[in-house]
C-alpha cells in the first residue's frame, strides 16, 4: 500500500517567540493524506521567432518555481487518548493548518514516499480550500497549495567535504632521454576533491573559506566554473568567509553586516554549482598556510 510521510518545519529561529517547531501530518495527530502532489518546476521559455522563416529558435536552459498541492482530511478522532492534542476538534485542526499559510513564513516540507529517502523543500503558501462532507457529517478535507521558489527537492541530508589548497595550473610531466623519447603528458592538478551530488539536477553549496590565504580560488574543474576574489583580498588566520551560492552572499565571519561581496572578481567568477554526479573541486589561493582550507556543504538536488 502506498504510503506519503509529510511535515512542515518552521525555518525561522528557534528563540522566536512565534517559531511554530513542526506539524507532522498524520492520523495521531488528526491528519490522514488523501492525494499529494511534490510538483514539477515551470520552465522558464527563452524563444523568440524566426525572422521570415517557420519555428522558433529557443534557448530554454533554466526552470522556475512549482506548485506544490497536499489534500488533507481532518480526523481529531484519530487523536489517541492521553495525547497532549487529546481533545482537539477538526475546526481547530483547520485552525493549526492556516496558521502555517500566512505568506510571510517559509515552511521547510520534508517529505518521503513509501520510506524511501527523506526529501526537502522550502515553501511559500499559495491557497487553502476546504470542504465540509455534508453527506456523512464527518470528514472535513483541507487543499493546500504553495509554491517552491527554488523549484527543487533537497536531500534532508546535509554532506560537507574539505578541500585542502593545491596548487595551479597541471603537474609538469617528465621527458626522460633514452633510446626512444619517453614523454609523460601533464596530469590533473594534485589536490584535487571530489563531490557527488546524487540528484538529477544542479546543487549550490555552501562554502567556508578559513584563513590564512590570499586571493581564495575555487573552481569546479568538471564544468570549468570558477570563484576568484582579487589579488589584493586577504583571509587572515582565525578568520573564515561563508560563501552562500544560493543565496549569493558573501559574509566575514558569517556575520551579517560584514559583506565581501566586493571583494570577488566577477570578470572571471561565476556561482558555483554541483551538477548531479562527480564534480572535481580545486582550491588555488595566491598563497596559504596551514590551516587554510575551504568546507563545502551542500545538499542532493532533485526535479
Amino acid at each position: 500500500m502506498a504510503r506519503v510521510d509529510v511535515s512542515l518545519t518552521d525555518s525561522r529561529q528557534v528563540d522566536l517567540a512565534s517559531y511554530k517547531g513542526t506539524l507532522d501530518f498524520t492520523p495521531e495527530n488528526g491528519y490522514v493524506i488523501q492525494n499529494f502532489v511534490p510538483g514539477f518546476p515551470d520552465v522558464r521559455d527563452n524563444v523568440d521567432k524566426r525572422p521570415q522563416f517557420n519555428g522558433t529558435n529557443d534557448r530554454t536552459a533554466f526552470f522556475g518555481a512549482k506548485a506544490v498541492l497536499l489534500n488533507v482530511s481532518l480526523a481529531s478522532e484519530l487523536i489517541p487518548q492521553g495525547s497532549i492534542r487529546y481533545g482537539m476538534t477538526d475546526y481547530d485542526l483547520e485552525v493549526e493548518v492556516r496558521g502555517w499559510m500566512l505568506p510571510e513564513l517559509r515552511p521547510l516540507m520534508r517529505w518521503r514516499r513509501n520510506g524511501s529517502q527523506l526529501l526537502r523543500m522550502k515553501l511559500r503558501a499559495a491557497n487553502v480550500g476546504s470542504a465540509i462532507d455534508l453527506t456523512r457529517n464527518r470528514f472535513h478535507t483541507l487543499a493546500l497549495a504553495w509554491r517552491a521558489p527554488e523549484g527543487i527537492n533537497e536531500s534532508d541530508e546535509l554532506f560537507a567535504e574539505t578541500v585542502l589548497p593545491g596548487t595551479t595550473g597541471t603537474e609538469s610531466g617528465r621527458t626522460y632521454n633514452l633510446t626512444f623519447d619517453r614523454t609523460y603528458p601533464a596530469s590533473t592538478v594534485v589536490g584535487l576533491k571530489i563531490v557527488i551530488n546524487e540528484g538529477t539536477a544542479p546543487a549550490c553549496p555552501m562554502i567556508t573559506f578559513f584563513g590564512p590565504m590570499t586571493q581564495i580560488r575555487i573552481e569546479n574543474v568538471t564544468t570549468g566554473k570558477k570563484l576568484e576574489f582579487i589579488a589584493g583580498y586577504t583571509l587572515t588566520s582565525g578568520e573564515y568567509l561563508v560563501v552562500d551560492c544560493m543565496e549569493r552572499t558573501v559574509l566575514l565571519n558569517g556575520e551579517v553586516g560584514n559583506s565581501r561581496y566586493d571583494k570577488i572578481d566577477f570578470s572571471v567568477s561565476e556561482w558555483l554549482e554541483l551538477i548531479p554526479g562527480i564534480n572535481q573541486l580545486r582550491l588555488y589561493p595566491g598563497s596559504s598556510s596551514s590551516p587554510a582550507s575551504a568546507l563545502v556543504e551542500y545538499r542532493s538536488a532533485y526535479l
